[in-house]
């Protein structure tokens, strides 16, 4: 099989950037359709609800998760045999302590015993953890999956007055400028997505003047990614004086907690409220 990543590094930057544009159009097909459209409409319209609507809806889909797991997953029915206990015993959220804690060792160890039998390999897709606690999850997901958990990512997002089509400057930890490049751009665009893409491996005090040149240049509004890159960013404008307040209107941090002490200089610098975007 090619290895992708190291074609991809040797291409030139034109082409990069049309490769970063061709995979945001891809996810973008996939992720949003119609049912993602739907599950994000009723998910926003939840939020509307009293409290103890949305707790009955919550439980619903627990026992719903619970009795797939139970009947289709290995790993599951073996654990429910072993605890003496029927998924009908799981009626909502106060009944999860019945269960044991499950650990990364323990799904590392059995991965393929926690796919699900009643999907073939065509109707999944593999997915990851960000590994920023320790070596990252690889496990097999559905289409359905990830429509839920970008419905409710949106409906965060939408919940703060970020819009679908905000451009978006994304800070994360994909390898999307080879790691021996040594002069800007340190970034690439995926332009159906909106996106520009800030390579973390390049944010060293030579080229932090480059990033926020080009923050300014883009014109983007919205800023997403580790906590630590935002601050090394968010620093090197306080301590040399950059305006760039006003500039940026919505700051979104993922895959590591955000520790307080970041989050007060990443808003000093920009002065833009810092959201933690948790999934």
């Amino acid at each position: 099989m090619p290895d992708y990543q190291k074609i991809y590094t040797k291409l030139p930057v034109l082409f990069q950037n049309i490769a970063c544009s061709h995979g945001g159009w891809r996810l973008r097909k996939r992720r949003y359709n119609e049912r993602f459209f739907g599950i994000h409409k009723q998910y926003m319209s939840l939020g509307l609800q009293p409290a103890s609507a949305v707790e009955k809806y919550r439980d619903s889909r627990i026992r719903e998760f619970v009795r797939h797991a139970a009947r289709t997953v290995p790993y599951y029915r073996t654990k429910f045999a072993e605890l003496k206990i029927g998924p009908e015993d799981i009626a909502g959220l106060d009944d999860l302590k019945c269960l044991t804690i499950l650990t990364k060792d323990e799904v590392q160890a059995n991965l393929p015993l926690f796919k699900s039998e009643a999907f073939s390999d065509r109707e999944t897709m593999v997915t990851h953890t960000s590994g920023t606690t320790g070596r990252g999850l690889v496990f097999p997901t559905t289409i359905d999956a990830e429509h839920r958990q970008w419905a409710i990512w949106w409906r965060f997002r939408n919940r703060n007055g970020i819009e679908f089509d905000t451009p978006c400057g994304v800070f994360g930890g994909k390898t999307i400028v080879p790691v021996n490049q040594s002069h800007p751009p340190f970034w690439r665009y995926d332009k159906p997505g909106k996106q520009i893409f800030f390579s973390g491996y390049h944010l060293r005090n030579e080229n932090l003047q480059a990033y926020v040149d080009q923050i300014k240049k883009s014109g983007i509004k919205w800023l997403h990614g580790y906590p630590s890159d935002l601050m090394l960013v968010a620093s090197f404008i306080i301590e040399t004086g950059i305006k760039m307040t006003d500039r940026i209107k919505y700051i979104t941090t993922g895959a590591e907690s955000l520790l307080i002490h970041q989050k007060d200089i990443i808003e000093k610098a920009f002065g833009a409220r810092v959201f933690q975007h948790y999934g």
